[in-house]
């Protein structure tokens, strides 16, 4: 169990969980990558980059989306290597010169014991930082390291809810963490199943026909569902079961894509499911990024006569992010981005990632009140709950919430929805600071997605360091602006750059005397 005294540790937790949760609203998602995967990018960005006058500037820009964290986390180093670093990322640097080799051994060095020296600023109350910083550097680094969600939801639940023998402060958990998590891989025997045996030629290595499936199930204690026709044996070596699945999810792709191409596709069928010897269920294997666009099925788009060039081709693009393999979905999503939201002028892609990020600032307290208004329906069954029932729309809803919240009587209780709650109120006592936050961040995560664009058709890197990390924090963020733009345009019949106008000027109005509700930013 979390120790109830450990106040910073109980609102760190309610985040974490959001983070790795499977079911977590957009806004609540984690949309960064961590400090020590920043480091990389740049690393990485410097050799390839370094050599191209016109991508200077995305260069600089990812030095020092790097450097303003490295500066901050005490989980990098101790104060005066920070600066190091910092000094580094700052200075002109040439690829494979002395400064990018010093940076490369630096971030070596910062990727061992990350955790660890977390625990010791936490322990020593010298982090600087608040409860929501801190869970998204922990978070972001855990996945960035290659532990699966799942994975990491079930461990910090089982250490912090269930396990009452044991106390623990959040410094104890991350020292834990750090040897139970981080510090070690494991091998695991993978195997996926069929529904129909592939007619090919050749069967791919690690084939098992029935028999062997059996067996296999037999030795690992599993009940094999009722129907299959063979299965794919693979072995991996990973961070924990859920990970492995997803490199077998991952092979599965490359040999789907072969069989595209050689139009064998209608051969391979696999289950959707991996069984992963030492566990006792199966696991499903997460086929999708959630970019969730769910305006199309509530407003009735799905199968509508109208077409629109723009938006519909836009949609198509956007939808490799959410299940292509990483290469295809950078350069797909961000062509879908660019289709709908680069206006005659421009002269570049720059302005495309300020623009969404503008429409996702727009559109963060509705969809947190909606949850926040939802949940409190739901849990709590008083008049305010009853009221809030009986109103209209879901404007009046949110907007009843959000005097609800900075009066302090939110009434959920959940720990997730009350950090939830004591966010919104804080944007409510300053919109235009806390809003500008929300697109900052929303900004930096989708100009690393130009920039991973970048790398895969212009330098051909389809595996670069931080390119999953990337595809995982901007899908959410590509998943609201587009439920939104296509909001507008099914709905109110406006074009992406006119909403993307509109929620430019409405947060510029924010910190002046017409500034309208902030549930309201982006309607018509």
């Amino acid at each position: 169990m979390l120790d109830h005294n450990d106040c910073l540790g109980e609102a760190v937790t309610a985040r974490l969980l959001d983070f790795f949760g499977d079911r977590t609203s957009w806004q609540r998602r984690l949309w960064s990558v961590g400090t020590v995967m920043r480091l990389k990018e740049t690393a990485e960005a410097i050799e390839l980059l370094d050599p191209v006058p016109a991508a200077q500037h995305s260069l600089e820009e990812c030095k020092a989306s790097a450097r303003d964290l490295a500066k901050v986390d005490p989980g990098i180093a101790a104060a005066p290597e920070r600066g190091r670093i910092a000094g580094l990322l700052s200075a002109p640097l040439t690829a494979h010169g002395s400064a990018h080799e010093q940076l490369q051994e630096l971030v070596k060095l910062s990727d061992d014991g990350y955790l660890t020296r977390w625990s010791v600023a936490l322990r020593s109350e010298q982090t600087g930082l608040g409860a929501e910083s801190i869970a998204r550097l922990i978070a972001s680094h855990l996945l960035d390291s290659g532990s699966s969600p799942g994975h990491l939801y079930r461990w910090w639940e089982r250490h912090t809810r269930y396990n009452e023998d044991e106390t623990h402060t959040l410094a104890d958990l991350l020292e834990l963490a750090e040897a139970s998590i981080v510090s070690r891989d494991d091998d695991f025997d993978v195997v996926i199943l069929f529904n129909e045996s592939p007619a090919l030629d050749s069967r791919p290595p690690g084939w098992l026909d029935a028999e062997g499936v059996s067996a296999w199930f037999d030795s690992h204690r599993f009940r094999p569902p009722p129907q299959y026709d063979g299965g794919l044996r693979l072995s991996f070596r990973a961070r924990d079961a859920g990970a492995a699945a997803q490199r077998a999810l991952d092979l599965l792709d490359i040999y789907a894509a072969r069989l595209a191409v050689a139009n064998r596709a209608s051969a391979w069928s696999p289950m959707d499911q991996a069984w992963v010897g030492g566990t006792t269920r199966p696991i499903r294997m997460p086929s999708s990024r959630r970019v969730d666009v769910p305006v199309l099925a509530r407003e009735q788009q799905l199968f509508a006569d109208e077409r629109d060039e723009q938006v519909d081709s836009g949609l198509q693009l956007v939808s490799l992010l959410d299940a292509g393999t990483p290469a295809a979905a950078a350069a797909g999503a961000w062509a879908g981005l660019e289709s709908m939201l680069k206006a005659p002028g421009d002269g570049g892609a720059h302005h495309v990632a300020p623009r969404l990020s503008r429409i996702v600032a727009g559109s963060f307290c509705r969809s947190e009140l909606t949850d926040l208004t939802w949940r409190r329906i739901r849990g709590v069954r008083d008049e305010i709950s009853a009221e809030l029932k009986a109103l209209r729309t879901n404007f009046e809803r949110t907007e009843r919430m959000a005097c609800l919240v900075q009066a302090g009587q939110s009434g959920v209780t959940d720990p997730r929805d009350v950090a939830g709650a004591e966010r919104m109120r804080k944007i409510l006592e300053d919109p235009s600071r806390s809003l500008e936050t929300v697109r900052a961040g929303a900004d930096d995560a989708l100009r690393r997605l130009y920039r991973q664009r970048n790398l895969v058709l212009h330098s051909g890197r389809t595996e670069a360091v931080a390119l999953r990390s990337t595809l995982r924090t901007a899908a959410p963020l590509v998943g609201a602006g587009m439920d939104r733009i296509a909001h507008a345009w099914f709905v109110d019949g406006d074009r992406p750059l006119r909403l993307a106008a509109r929620a430019e000027l409405q947060l510029e109005r924010l910190a002046t005397p017409d500034a309208i509700p902030v549930t309201r930013l982006l309607a018509r």
